[in-house]
């Protein structure tokens, strides 16, 4: 699962920041993005465990479904 989460959010960093440069435009959509897979994906094994294994992927899912609705208004699909 940890490598299946790091894959899939290095991937959306990256497929955003393809439509950043097509737009010519930073979004927020892309910033989140950057710090989930970042920040959140290299935090060390230790300090994940010190503050609770199931309160980080609680988190992890809190800021996914944070960046899909940035996505939802940064790419307009729903007004």
């Amino acid at each position: 699962m940890p490598r299946s989460l790091a894959f899939c959010s290095e991937r959306m960093e990256q497929h955003l920041a393809q439509l950043q440069r097509h737009y010519g435009e930073e979004t927020e959509a892309w910033r989140l993005a950057h710090a989930l897979s970042h920040d959140k994906l290299n935090a060390p094994i230790q300090s994940i465990f010190d503050g609770g294994l199931h309160q980080y992927v609680t988190g992890f899912l809190r800021d996914t479904a944070t960046l899909a609705r940035q996505v939802e208004r940064d790419y307009r699909f729903v007004e």
